[in-house]
């Protein structure tokens, strides 16, 4: 059956759509974004340099970008694998400027072969508590070594490759995802991918050995059985005519199933016309939502000649597999038209695919235990008591690179309590690098400072005067999902963590939500979303040397993005003769209309509401003085209820770290003295959370308002000048991310606009100039 492959002709802003973005430039007239297409290819977006700039990696150099040029986009093969080395350093002559973190991309690709544990030929077992169940993938040259787990202490031991069927003195050593080419650490169970040599064949080789190069000696070997490589077809997978379409620019040909991760295209034509046209694949109906797909030379470059008769195999990328893709298709995104696409799941099946195909994670026995704690999350552990240590692994999907994971041991001993709490919080970098902590949950509460200068909230253990005892820290990410492999000691003698029995039954906290930067640098949490944490009515509860196994393979679901949609909130117009503006705290309204929405930025749960309002933006005539009643609580050792107000330059608050301070503190913030606080009010939910209210007008009639007996208030006082920035921000002193924007301008009459516009609320809501 003829088949007609589809031409597309692609906008590069496309390409970027699927790809792992590295990172981005900016640096004295060097700017642009790096994304990572595999392990030979970047992508440039939107680069101007005015000179040269260097690509290289531990191992050298790999691609000289010729300058100048100006928002330039373009894809480069590089001359090695970017993934030997964990950063990728771009450097203009000698100056460093800019380092990008290569993740670490552990997979089990579906035509993996299982080669069984490591083991000592003859005599069973391993030496220096060797362990791991190794996969290898021939078409993509790689081992997968799941569990992979050495104690350290043997000198000079290496991933080792022999063309004997017994490991000798004669293989090679070759690199690995965990130590490149160098001696293997300490390895406390976990998931390794292993190299072929360049220029050595996937068939020459008989075992693969953890090799010590002092004592000559292996500590366990598997074995690689033979195959001859032009006969692998995936257990006799074939060729598979999958379906046709019109043609379109003269392409013809027949397309073939060769393999799981292999498609053929028999004599191909190709007018060559269309000036961008990639082989084109997507694991979705929505053809702009898919990546380019290598030939047999390698090549990722525009297909810009034409093709007659010709037979190409094209190799989908990692992780990628026949079964899973949805279409084959090249498809033109300028004209909007398809020259055809074929429908792997209607015109093939992937029904039909052989059960090897299917190999996931999940078909070698783990020896980690595991718990589904919440919505696509998972928590695996193995709790090794002999060298007092647990290994976790935290699975979960859809996490932004502002956001965080965290997971850990109950406050109470008999229930679900935050405060109290001793949790391993994860999240990654911009530039895509792991990093996973000791927090101690003092009280919930973003992490500041109370009146004595101490710490409390949901703090790391170092800033509390503790120690971090979480190491070897990796992540991974693989089709949404995101991995945190991690370990900490069972015992560490650490005030802030709670020592994790083997006879004790514990239960489970966690959460997931933003983070913020602290002055110290890193990333802490801000409140998670609603319920995004353990919820006290359902506990879990788990004994870590129990037996406690999750059903199937975890994945990520698909899922729309939300979309967002913010309330209108009317402003609030101050001249010398308006009233004071009363200002309480309130809850955020959710995450699709309220707070976040509206600023763009995350909160933590509660909000300022001036005189009844979500966060509204306050213009003030330059000039005039503002007046606020604050009513955000006055005892610092309740950091939940203690919110002092001020004006500041920092669109986030919390005294952050170069921001000018207006007023509500003395020192200009620098040593924070006099606070405006007044006594504890606050706007709070009835029926249900903000995102269930499609209006604010809705959701303010579900509000509720609440006072402290007194409700005595605190009072700043603020006049505006010529000198004033056009915009401030009223915030709150102790926690970030509460308030938002004070417009300071010369004429109110765009805010009577806008104010006179929004006709709903009753007019007493509104301070409106006379």
């Amino acid at each position: 059956m003829r088949l007609l492959i589809t031409l597309l002709v692609l906008q590069l802003v496309v390409i970027t759509h699927g790809f792992r973005r590295l990172g981005t430039i900016d640096w004295l007239g060097y700017s642009g974004r790096v994304y990572l297409i595999d392990a030979n290819t970047i992508f440039l977006y939107e680069f101007t340099t005015p000179s040269d700039l260097n690509f290289s990696t531990a191992t050298g150099d790999l691609y000289t970008l010729t300058g100048p040029k100006s928002n330039h986009n373009a894809m480069y093969d590089l001359s090695g694998d970017i993934t030997d080395s964990p950063f990728l350093e771009v450097k203009q002559g000698a100056t460093l400027i800019a380092s990008f973190y290569i993740p670490n991309n552990v997979y089990v690709p579906c035509n993996a072969e299982y080669l069984g544990k490591f083991n000592i030929p003859g005599e069973g077992g391993t030496y220096h508590q060797l362990k791991g169940h190794v996969f290898m993938d021939r078409q993509q040259r790689r081992f997968f070594v799941a569990g992979f787990h050495l104690d350290g202490v043997a000198p000079f031991s290496f991933f080792w490759l022999d063309v004997a069927d017994v490991a000798t003195a004669s293989g090679i050593k070759t690199a690995s995802s965990h130590s490149q080419y160098g001696i293997l650490p300490y390895s406390p169970s976990i998931d390794v991918n292993v190299t072929f040599p360049p220029k050595h064949t996937n068939t020459q080789f008989k075992s693969l050995s953890v090799w010590c190069v002092e004592f000559f000696v292996s500590f366990g070997q598997v074995t690689i059985p033979d195959v001859s490589p032009d006969t692998f077809t995936c257990n006799g997978y074939g060729p598979v005519e999958i379906g046709k379409t019109p043609p379109s620019h003269d392409v013809t040909g027949d397309m073939y199933v060769l393999g799981p991760t292999t498609v053929g295209l028999n004599e191909l034509n190709y007018d060559g016309n269309p000036p961008a046209t990639w082989y084109w694949t997507g694991m979705n109906s929505d053809l702009s939502d898919g990546y380019i797909v290598r030939d047999q030379f390698s090549s990722l470059a525009p297909l810009k000649t034409e093709i007659i008769n010709d037979n190409i195999v094209l190799s989908l990328p990692q992780g990628s597999d026949v079964c899973s893709a949805d279409f084959f298709s090249v498809y033109c995104v300028r004209a909007a038209v398809s020259f055809g696409t074929v429908n792997v799941t209607e015109s093939f099946g992937c029904s039909n695919c052989p059960a090897t195909c299917k190999t996931d994670i999940t078909s070698y026995p783990s020896e980690y235990q595991c718990m589904d704690v919440g919505d696509q999350i998972r928590v695996e552990y193995l709790y090794d008591e002999t060298n007092n240590y647990v290994t976790f692994k935290f699975h979960t999907c859809n996490l932004e690179a502002n956001e965080y994971i965290a997971v850990g041991l109950s406050g109470s001993d008999t229930g679900v309590s935050m405060t109290g709490g001793d949790v391993i919080l994860c999240y990654y970098t911009t530039t895509g690098e792991g990093v996973c902590s000791d927090y101690k949950m003092t009280i919930r509460s973003q992490c500041a400072t109370n009146s004595d200068g101490n710490y409390q909230g949901a703090c790391p253990d170092t800033i509390l005067g503790g120690v971090d005892n979480t190491y070897n820290t990796q992540v991974e990410y693989l089709n949404g999902k995101t991995t945190f492999t991690t370990t900490r000691n069972i015992t560490t003698g650490d005030t802030y963590d709670k020592d994790i029995s083997s006879t004790e039954t514990y239960y489970i906290i966690w959460s997931k939500g933003g983070t913020f930067e602290p002055l110290s640098g890193g990333r802490w949490p801000l409140k998670h979303g609603p319920g995004d944490r353990a919820a006290q009515d359902s506990p879990i509860q788990v004994r870590f040397t129990n037996d406690s196994k999750c059903e199937g393979y975890f994945q990520c679901a698909a899922t729309a993005p939300t979309e967002v949609t913010p309330w209108t909130i009317p402003p609030i117009c101050i001249d010398d003769s308006s009233k004071p503006i009363k200002a309480y705290i309130g809850n955020t309204g959710g995450l699709d209309h309220g707070y976040s929405a509206i600023t763009g930025k995350d909160g933590w749960g509660i909000s300022w509401y001036l005189n009844g309002l979500l966060v509204p933006e306050v213009y003030v005539r330059r000039g005039s003085t503002v007046s606020f009643e604050v009513y955000g609580g006055d005892d610092p050792a309740v950091q939940t209820h203690y919110h002092p107000l001020y004006i500041t330059s920092s669109d986030e608050g919390g005294i952050a770290d170069g921001e000018t301070v207006f007023a509500g503190l003395d020192n200009n913030g620098a040593t924070p003295t006099g606070y405006i606080t007044g006594d504890y009010c606050e706007w709070s939910e009835t029926a249900g959370n903000g995102d269930q209210f499609s209006s604010w007008e809705a959701y303010k009639d579900s509000l509720s308002s609440t006072c402290t007996d007194s409700s005595t208030s605190g009072t700043l006082e603020w006049t505006t000048s010529a000198n004033t920035p056009d915009i401030v921000y009223y915030q709150c002193a102790t926690h970030r991310l509460l308030g938002w924007k004070i417009r300071v301008v010369d004429d109110l009459t765009t805010c009577q606009q806008l104010a006179a516009a929004y006709t709903i609320l009753p007019l007493s809501l509104l301070i409106l100039v006379a």
